[in-house]
């Protein structure tokens, strides 16, 4: 009977990058904005956001200018899980350009300053791996956490991105 069914086709919707004029916009929307730094490494890498969210420091080189995308953050259950990425292509190095390597160094001295505003509530969150081999739960050094040093969630992070394309005035996409 399965070979005999017909597979739904799944029908892939078009991405629609922004326009550099869009993109602008959204850089000089996103100055004063905490997230200014996960926005312009967005849009000067085209990484995914889990991939973003996953991100450590020790992946970033600043002396070569490269970004090593090597895992993914997902949630599981609600729980935050690293994983390898989807595929072994997206598994990479990046180049990274002087002014998304700006916002990063913006980016430390913003987590320093909060890991000191926090004192003993800067706990990062133990994150599981979902890769074989490695230990039931690590706590990375992510380059994108919350004011506690936990993993960001990505539904928050979309969220806030839209009503900064709100006050970009661009549509939501």
């Amino acid at each position: 009977a399965a070979q005999l069914a017909i597979p739904p086709r799944s029908t892939a919707t078009e991405v629609k990058p922004f326009t550099v004029d869009e993109a602008r916009a959204i850089l000089e929307a996103a100055k004063d904005d905490p997230f200014g730094p996960l926005y312009g490494l967005a849009l000067s890498t085209g990484m995914r956001l889990g991939e973003i969210l996953g991100l450590c420091w020790g992946d970033v080189d600043f002396d070569k200018r490269t970004i090593e995308v090597r895992r993914t953050l997902v949630r599981v259950q609600g729980k935050p899980i690293l994983t390898d990425p989807k595929s072994a292509k997206a598994r990479r190095t990046l180049p990274l350009p002087a002014m998304v390597a700006s916002g990063m160094n913006d980016q430390r001295a913003f987590q320093q300053a909060a890991r000191l505003l926090a004192g003993s509530r800067w706990q990062p969150v133990p994150i599981a791996t979902g890769n074989q081999g490695e230990g039931p739960a690590v706590v990375p050094d992510l380059v994108f956490t919350n004011s506690t040093g936990g993993a960001l969630h990505g539904k928050y992070v979309h969220q806030r991105f839209q009503r900064l394309l709100q006050r970009a005035g661009l549509p939501i996409k």
